[in-house]
């Protein structure tokens, strides 16, 4: 857990398998890993990041609550993206 963000692994049992770090709601990783398994897509390891809170982590810039009743919005992407969720000797990958 990195500052109260659970990152749960679904690993690939191949050896040396690209890791994948997706954004994740409401404990919905292992659906993700699942599908990807199901429908062929090549060999990963997923470690689903979540617990986000929604109107915060990923919001670049204050703003006035999307609906009726709800929470403003506030900026915290900043402060998410420097959270060391990926190990730095991952590297990164671009996938096409």
């Amino acid at each position: 857990m990195v500052n109260s963000k659970i990152a749960p692994i679904f690993p690939h049992p191949v050896p040396d398998a690209p890791i994948i770090y997706p954004n994740t709601f409401s404990g919905e990783g292992h659906k993700v890993f699942e599908v990807a398994q199901a429908t062929g897509y090549p060999l990963f390891t997923l470690a689903a990041i979540t617990d986000l809170d929604l109107n915060h982590d990923i919001v670049p810039w204050d703003s006035l609550p999307a609906f009726k009743n709800a929470d403003p919005c506030t900026d915290g992407a900043d402060d998410y993206l420097q959270l060391p969720l990926v190990p730095r000797n991952e590297g990164v990958h671009l996938f096409p």
